[in-house]
């Protein structure tokens, strides 16, 4: 967690210094925001992919057909879970490029 925190932070001083030099403060925090949130939707998209796998892996190792079933239809949701997180994640860093232009 720390290092996720340090790493954001560090996305932020580098957007930050660069948009100073052109003296757009307003847009650095809309670029700023817009990457955090980019990060944030990339880390989700990593939790949900690490879920899918792990309910697939307890589907395909278990016996009782209802609980293949349930955890297959979870890793379902997972795996669209994260298909979502990925298409915001591109968006939001799209924004973020956007900004000041």
């Amino acid at each position: 967690m720390k290092q996720i925190t340090i790493g954001l932070l560090a996305l932020g001083v580098v957007f930050t210094a660069g948009s100073a030099r052109a003296g757009e403060a307003k847009d650095a925090g809309r670029a700023i925001g817009h990457t955090t949130g980019s990060a944030g939707h990339g880390l989700s998209k990593w939790y949900h992919e690490a879920a899918k796998g792990t309910h697939k892996v307890i589907a395909h190792n278990t016996k009782s057909r209802h609980k293949r079933a349930l955890h297959l239809k979870k890793a379902s949701a997972h795996g669209t879970d994260a298909h979502l997180h990925s298409k915001w994640s591109h968006k939001e860093m799209k924004r973020a490029k956007a900004v000041g232009q």
